[in-house]
This record gives structure tokens, C-alpha cells and sequence, in this order.
């Protein structure tokens, strides 16, 4: 829950009140004074309030907030203006919200731009802590007195007024009236902040004090909110680019590799999803897609032809290769159509990935992110002046380019995205295997498939190597014996007859279009039946090797064996002449030995079917007869047909359950029997009043303890991201029983045992928010899965009565009642509530360290800090920022804390045990 101090201001500067100061400043008072220095607002606060020209009857609301870094300024009367000011440049961006326009190092604002009311503040009301110090400066200059009476309460807080009278000689009379908490009331919840503190200043200005003329200028700021930074205020909105700016270009990391998918939405929802393989040592940029879409926004390509899956550019020999998901479809020159290519006098080069997302010519300049951003995330924004578009690149730690998106100027209208997820593998590799079918022709005339030993290797050295690298070997040897596209080669393994290894080398034709100008000799290029030719010798004089890169630069050359040469499939030459006289006397021997065995079985098979036909003929007689027998003595025997005989078997039917009177405790119904309240589980029914543990004093381990046990609602990890999801609950406030409750999703009765929440792990693998949560119970894989994304688990005991008041704050509080004190838990509990590995709110704080990163390591994570902001909760308090004995007023906001010693001694020493239920 956010609490907040908030003063609502009663301030209305009556004519009364105009007329009491400057009587007050007719006749002063002979003692002065000056105002406490401790009214200055410390870095970082968040205040809102207005000024107010009761002269010209006009006001203006004002929010400020400043931290280490910024300082943000915001003035909203019919419109809002904003001035983000960075603390260490000094540089302010003032944003017009009207025109969505932003001009970079403009002037800061003035609070007041009254020039006598500046000239007395030391010039400077930029802001709500510089107007303070104006004011501590003035109150040394020109010291005054505190106005005597009753104090004033504003908002809930007892009030002190300074004022100053500056009787001008030459200009006019300035009245000067600070208001300011004392250091006696009520002390703010936050511990950021702490009385004295300032709430308002208004400065009036006469002709001369003794005069009964009208005010000549009357300004007051008044302010009547102070909070902590949530983080993100100084977030420019898209679309939204300062200038002038200093620019530079954009200092994103250079790809020499990059595996991942790209997501291109043109901010109509129309996306295209593309997998992509980039690699300058390999010189190949290949893009997949799902063979719908006729263009590749990434890159500008248009005109596709249907049905292409893979579009793969070959900067190595100057090609571009259309596939679809098994056939090559077309092959062409690189033109310089697509944003990949650079063509520089007349030699087409691949142009880096970086400046193939974002363009060359565009100016980038940082901005700040938004409070939803990652940790780490930079914002970089162009402005692109020839479509008056905005260009916004997401950036991450280490200057990985994570997304891009274009808005338009002074919009937040998206034109269009592009998302990028690095991967470290990719199955796009594969697609180089279809590429040879582009040199496949028409018509095949040539045998283009060779074989070949290699000498002293096997299977097992091929595999040790790897294909990929064996293939890219053979590539790189073979371009020894002339020139070739590697893309034209395909190379097979297998084992040979001399349990060796035999290379199946596969060279495709020449294409027939000339590539671009990459530095590839397309001339010198030779044909496959010369490249096999020019081979074949080199092989023959022992002079070609296949070259295997090993670790630390070495080379293993592996030898072919030139005797094995050959083309494949081999030319088989048919030498049948005929069957020998030795064969044709074998083959008349066995024939006559078949021809006397089938016979013989025959004469068998005969034989032995009439004895075995005899013999089941005889059964079956027998068979028959003894059936029709045993029926005819069975209808003898039976007697005549009666009613009593269709009846149904005994357990044919079930009937249905039997309820006694004496158990029907419900009524004499069975819909009234199964309505009713069933006993809890260990009773027997009927007997309400004797549970069976009673009965069989032997099991009373069994639930012994049910009218005791302690109940806690499950609350599962993927229940509270959908809650964070749906806004039912801010990741950046802390949640506790309140704030479930709060949501009206939950329900929790103490009144029937039930203590809390139990957070378990269901959606533990994937919940992605750094929250602090406090729950009753907790697993420890669901602490696991929280404090990886960063965030903070606490288990925290509840008696009954505070319970009853965290569930319900809205009823308590409408019933007067004082904030109870959260007592200890029962010594049962204790153990649980102490441990550290529980994350008990009990535990030593020093403990709490070790117990996460002991986790860390258990479940295999990388251990990191908590990422959310901490606000701790005494062990004794209910509600964050609200102390025991507290009474809080919902009708007048206000909350009403302990200042009698007695009453907060008797709250503070209510420490006991919960023995309720032990």
C-alpha cells in the first residue's frame, strides 16, 4: 500500500487575513528571528501543490520531482508544460505538451516571476527546494517573528507562520508569510522526511504598509504532497525528440556474427517474423521466412516471388539464391536494391549488420527510459528529417541492439518496430545444402560424382573432425587445383571395403550468370569436366591434400589414395557366357531328387487324410449327441413358465444407496440428505458429537487437531502475475495481506482459522516481475522463482485480532478503532518464523544474505541483488507507515498517532504470544 503525507491545505487569503498581516507589519514586534534551515526538502523528494496570482485570480498546478540525476518540473493550468532538467549537465528540455514539441537547453521555469519577489529570493524558484533556500537567505537578510496564537492546523499538522515585513524605501513593501510544521506534531511516515517541514510561502506587495490601498501583487505556492521518486518521471514521451541536441551516432555493438529472430510490425498490425543468419567470415546473409509475404521489410526487398521460404545473399562469389523449403528457385546477381549491399566503385560489399538496422546518415542522442524498462536499458533518438519520422532504439546493458521503432514526429502513433532476439545457434546453416541445386542444369549429360580413399583415417577421424569443418576443408583444398564456387560442392562419407573411409565428391556445373563484382573470378572459373580433369592429375602426382584446421593453427593434411579414383556410379561390363557341362549335370541331379520326395509326400498326405477324417467324423457324432442330450433333460426337468422365472439374477441389479432414519439427520429426503452440512472429515456420520478419534483412542495422530489447524489461502506465482497483469496489483508497491485483499479476488476469515497466504510454486519457471511480498507461508521453490526476478520474499505471522483489521482496513477504521498490535507468534510457530531460510520476519538480518545465496546455488540461478525498493514493516505493525495504537479518520484523511508516553508504552509492550491456538 502507498501511503502518503498529505496536507490538504486550507489556505484562502481572505481580506481579513491581508488586513491582519499588514497591521502585524504596522507595528512589528522588537524581537526577530529567522527561519530554521531545516525546512530545505533533501534529495530526492516528489511534491505537488499550486501557485496561486490572487491578483490576476489564476492557478496553476504544480508537480516537481528531483533525484541525484533529474529534476522534473510540471505546470498544468489548460495545458501542461514540463522542464526535465539533467542535475549533472545542468541542461533543461522544455516539452510544450499542447504541440507535443520539445526545445533542448532551454531556460529553466520560475515558481515566481514577480521581478521584486525574485530579486528578494536571490533570483532562483526553478524548483521547491530553491525556493525554500531563497527563503532561508531572505529570512538572513531580513529576519521576522512567528506569528503569535493557537497554531494552525492544516491538513491534520499543527502549522507555524513566519512572517517578514520589508518595508521598502525607494520600491514597494513586500509582506512575507512561511508556513511550516513544528517539530512537535505528528511525525511523517516516511522516514525520508522529518519536521520541520515546509507547506507554504505567500508574498504580498504594497505601495507601503501604512497605506489602505490594495495589494499590488499577491503570490502564494503552496504545497500539500511529499513523496519518494517512483523512478522514470523524466521519460520524454515517443515521438517526442529535444532540439537543439548533442548527437552522435549510435553507439551500438558491431555484429561479426549474429543468430536470431527479427520481428517487423508496421504499426498496423501487420508483423512478418524472419529467422537470420549474419556472419562477415563466412560472407553470407541468409533470411528465412514463412513463404507468404512478397517483401523483407528488414532489409527492403520487394518483389518476391510466392512461396519463397529462404532468400540467402552470397557476398563471397556475388550471388543472391532464392529457395523454397526443399527446391532452389532462382539464382541472380547481388543487386544493390536491398540494404545489405554497398556497392563502391563498381565492388558490391556487405555492409555491417548495425547499419543495416539503423542508418548511417541518423543522428542519435540519449533519452531517458521509461519506468517499466529493464535495468540497464538505454534509449537512443533520432529524428529522421525526410518523412519527419522519430526513430527510437531500445539498447540493453552491453549495447545490444533489442529493438527499434519508428514514431511519427510529435506522435506516439507507431509506424512501425523491429525486434531482435540473439540467439547462439541456427538451423539456417543447413540451407547451404540447397544452394548447389541452383547449379544444377536442366538436362544431366556429365557424371558429376567421384569417389576417392583416404588414407589411414576411418569414420570415427571424419566425426572427430566434423562435417561442417570437412566440408569447408575440402572446399578451401579444392580451390587449390582451380577455381571454383564452393556453393557448387558437395561431399559425402562413407566407409570403405578396407574399413577405411571413401570420400563421394559431387562438383555441380557452372552457372551460366555472371555474379557481382565481389572479387570472385567468374572468368577463371572452371568447367566439372576440366575442374575433375585438373583433379584427377593433381591426384595422380600426389600433389592435392585435404588441409584439416587443428587448434593453435596447425594443419593435418589427410592423403587420397590414387588408385582409388573413380567416377559413381562405376561402369559394369557384362562377361555371362554361358552355363558349364559340370553345372548342367548338378542341376539335373537335384531336380530329380525334388521331383521323387514331392512325390512321396503326396502318397503320405493321402493317406493319413482319410484316417484323420475317419476319426473327427466320430467325434463330431459324439459331440451332438451328448449336446442334444443334456438340452432335452434340461427342458424335462424345468417347470412350467411362471412370472417368478424372468425375474432378474441375484446381482443383476444394484439398488441405490440405502439411508437409514436414524442417520438421516437432514430430513426423510435423499436431496435433503446430500444438501445438507456434512461433518468435517474424521467424523462418523450420524454422530456429530463423537469423532472417531474418540472412539479409537489408537489413531489420534489422524486428524487429532482439526478444530485447531491453522488454514492459509494458496496463492500461486502465476496468479499474481496475472493480478500484476490485469492492474489488480503495482509490482512497485509492496504487497502484502492488504493489498490481496484489497483486489476482492481473495477472501480470508479468521474467524474460521484462516491465517494468511500460502505463495506456491505453480508458475514458478516463468514469473518474470521483482516484487516484495510478505505471505504467511511460503515454498521454497516459490522463494526461488521470486528472488531470481529480483524481488523479496517475507513470511510474517498475524494474530487473529490483527488479522481481522489487515483484511478489512476500510470496516476497522470506520469502527474508531485504535491500529492493534501485531503480537508474536505462538512458540509452535516460532521455529518457522525464525529461520532465515523461510525468510522469517523474525530471523537475524545478517542471516538473510547467506540463506539466498545458499538458495541460489541449491536451485542453480545466478545470484543478485534485490532490485525492488524495501520498505520495512516493524514486527509489531499492521500497515506499512501507520504505528500501533494508531486511529486513522477516513472522513478527514487523517491519521491520528500515539504522543501521550503512557499510551505508547502500554501499545509498544504488547509483545505476547498468540496462545489462542498453540
Amino acid at each position: 500500500m502507498r501511503y502518503l503525507i498529505t496536507f490538504l491545505l486550507l489556505i484562502s487569503p481572505t481580506l481579513a487575513q491581508d488586513n491582519d498581516v499588514r497591521g502585524l507589519c504596522k507595528n512589528p514586534p522588537a524581537h526577530t528571528q529567522t527561519i530554521t534551515s531545516k525546512i530545505s526538502i533533501p534529495a530526492p523528494y516528489k511534491t505537488s501543490g499550486s501557485v496561486t496570482n490572487w491578483v490576476q485570480s489564476s492557478t496553476i498546478l504544480l508537480t516537481e520531482t528531483t533525484t541525484a540525476t533529474y529534476r522534473v518540473l510540471s505546470l498544468k493550468s489548460k495545458s501542461e508544460d514540463r522542464w526535465i532538467t539533467n542535475v549533472a549537465s545542468n541542461l533543461t528540455n522544455y516539452i510544450n505538451t499542447n504541440n507535443r514539441s520539445c526545445v533542448g537547453e532551454a531556460k529553466p521555469p520560475q515558481l515566481i516571476e514577480n521581478p521584486r519577489f525574485l530579486t528578494l529570493l536571490h533570483g532562483d524558484t526553478s524548483s521547491s527546494s530553491s525556493l525554500v533556500t531563497g527563503l532561508i537567505a531572505l529570512s538572513n537578510e531580513h529576519p521576522g517573528f512567528l506569528k503569535g496564537g493557537e497554531p494552525e492546523v492544516v491538513g491534520g499538522m499543527e502549522t507555524v507562520t513566519w512572517i517578514s515585513c520589508i518595508d521598502g524605501i525607494n520600491e514597494t513593501s513586500v509582506a512575507v508569510e512561511v508556513r511550516f510544521t513544528g517539530e512537535k506534531t505528528v511525525h511523517p511516515a516516511r522516514k525520508s522526511f522529518d519536521n520541520p517541514m515546509f507547506v507554504s510561502v505567500r508574498l504580498t506587495e504594497y505601495k507601503s504598509f501604512n497605506g489602505t490601498e490594495d495589494a499590488v501583487s499577491q503570490i502564494s505556492v503552496e504545497l500539500d504532497r511529499y513523496d519518494l521518486p517512483e523512478g522514470g518521471e523524466d521519460f520524454v514521451d515517443h515521438g517526442i525528440v529535444c532540439l537543439p541536441r548533442n548527437t552522435t551516432a549510435l553507439p551500438m555493438k558491431a555484429f561479426d556474427e549474429f543468430t536470431g529472430v527479427l520481428s517487423y510490425g508496421d504499426g498496423q498490425g501487420n508483423r512478418e517474423v524472419f529467422e537470420i543468419l549474419y556472419s562477415t567470415s563466412k560472407k553470407v546473409l541468409i533470411i528465412s521466412g514463412d513463404g507468404s509475404n512478397k517483401k523483407i521489410s528488414f532489409i527492403n526487398a520487394t518483389g518476391l516471388p510466392t512461396g519463397i521460404n529462404y532468400l540467402i545473399h552470397d557476398f563471397a562469389h556475388g550471388y543472391e539464391f532464392l529457395l523454397s523449403e526443399n527446391t532452389c528457385v532462382k539464382i541472380s546477381p547481388l543487386l544493390n536494391t536491398t540494404t545489405d549491399v554497398v556497392v563502391n566503385n563498381g565492388t558490391v560489399t556487405m555492409k555491417q549488420f548495425a547499419r543495416i538496422i539503423a542508418d548511417n546518415n541518423l543522428e542519435f542522442a540519449p533519452y531517458p527510459t521509461d519506468s517499466s524498462a529493464d535495468k540497464g536499458t538505454k534509449i537512443y533518438r533520432a529524428l529522421n528529417d525526410i518523412d519527419k519520422t522519430v526513430i527510437e532504439a531500445e539498447l540493453d546493458g552491453e549495447f545490444n541492439l533489442v529493438a527499434m521503432r519508428t514514431y511519427k514526429q510529435g506522435s506516439s502513433d507507431l509506424v512501425s518496430t523491429l525486434k531482435i532476439a540473439e540467439s547462439h545457434s541456427s538451423s539456417l546453416t543447413r540451407r547451404f545444402d540447397h544452394i548447389v541445386d541452383c547449379f544444377q542444369p536442366d538436362s544431366i549429360t556429365l557424371n558429376k560424382t567421384w569417389t576417392m580413399d583416404v588414407k589411414d583415417k576411418t569414420m570415427k577421424d571424419v566425426y572427430g573432425v566434423g562435417l561442417d569443418t570437412m566440408t569447408a576443408a575440402i572446399s578451401s583444398s579444392l580451390n587449390t587445383v582451380g577455381v571454383i564456387n564452393s556453393n557448387r560442392i558437395s561431399a559425402f562419407w562413407t566407409e570403405s571395403s578396407k574399413e577405411g573411409v571413401t570420400l563421394l565428391l559431387r562438383v555441380n556445373e557452372k552457372s551460366e550468370i555472371p555474379p557481382a563484382a565481389v572479387g570472385f573470378d567468374y572468368e577463371k572459373e572452371l568447367e566439372t569436366k576440366d575442374f575433375f580433369d585438373k583433379l584427377n592429375a593433381t591426384i595422380a602426382s600426389n600433389q592435392w591434400k585435404i588441409k584439416i584446421p587443428k587448434a593453435g593453427e596447425k594443419i593435418e593434411e589427410w592423403t587420397v589414395d590414387a588408385s582409388s579414383v573413380s567416377s559413381f556410379p562405376q561402369k559394369q561390363q557384362s562377361t555371362f557366357v554361358g552355363y558349364t557341362g559340370g553345372s548342367m549335370f548338378v542341376l539335373g541331379i537335384f531336380t530329380l531328387i525334388l521331383g521323387v520326395c514331392i512325390g512321396a509326400g503326396g502318397v503320405f498326405f493321402v493317406v493319413k487324410k482319410q484316417r484323420i477324417s475317419t476319426l473327427a467324423y466320430q467325434m463330431a457324432q459324439r459331440a451332438v449327441t451328448s449336446a442334444k442330450e443334456r438340452a432335452l433333460r434340461i427342458v424335462e426337468e424345468a417347470s412350467r413358465l411362471r412370472l417368478q422365472d424372468v425375474r432378474d439374477n441375484v446381482g443383476a441389479r444394484t439398488s441405490g444407496r440405502q439411508v437409514r432414519k436414524a442417520n438421516n439427520q437432514a430430513g426423510h429426503t435423499q436431496g435433503a440428505l446430500e444438501r445438507a452440512a456434512k461433518p468435517p472429515l474424521g467424523w462418523i456420520w450420524g454422530d456429530f458429537f463423537r469423532p472417531w478419534q474418540r472412539m479409537f483412542p489408537g489413531e489420534r495422530s489422524f486428524n487429532a487437531d482439526i478444530n485447531i489447524r491453522r488454514e492459509y489461502i494458496p496463492l500461486s506465482l502465476i496468479e499474481l502475475a496475472r493480478l500484476i497483469d490485469l492492474g489488480w496489483i503495482s509490482k512497485k508497491r509492496p504487497i502484502d495481506i492488504s493489498a490481496l485483499c484489497a483486489t476482492q479476488k481473495f477472501s480470508v476469515n479468521p474467524r474460521i482459522r484462516q491465517y494468511g497466504f500460502d505463495l506456491t510454486a505453480e508458475g514458478a519457471d516463468d514469473f518474470p516481475y521483482a516484487v516484495d511480498i510478505e505471505v504467511q507461508y511460503a515454498s521454497q521453490s516459490a522463494i526461488a522463482a521470486v528472488e531470481r526476478a529480483g524481488g523479496r520474499v517475507r513470511t510474517a505471522y498475524y494474530d487473529t485480532l490483527a488479522l481481522e483489521a489487515a483484511v478489512d482496513p476500510r470496516s476497522w477504521f470506520q469502527k474508531g478503532l485504535p491500529v492493534p498490535v501485531r503480537r508474536a507468534p505462538p512458540p509452535s510457530l516460532l521455529p518457522y518464523y525464525s529461520d532465515p531460510s523461510n525468510r522469517g520476519y523474525l530471523c537475524n538480518v545478517e542471516d538473510l544474505e547467506a540463506a539466498r545465496k545458499k538458495l541460489a546455488d541449491l536451485r542453480g540461478y545466478l545470484f543478485t541483488e534485490t532490485s525492488v525498493p524495501q520498505e520495512e514493516k516493524e514486527v509489531n505493525q499492521v500497515f506499512y507507515g501507520i504505528p500501533a495504537g494508531a486511529v486513522v479518520s477516513l472522513a478527514d484523511k487523517k491519521v491520528f498517532a500515539a504522543t501521550n508516553s503512557h499510551h505508547s508504552a502500554y501499545y509498544n509492550s504488547q509483545r505476547l504470544s498468540d496462545k489462542s491456538f498453540t
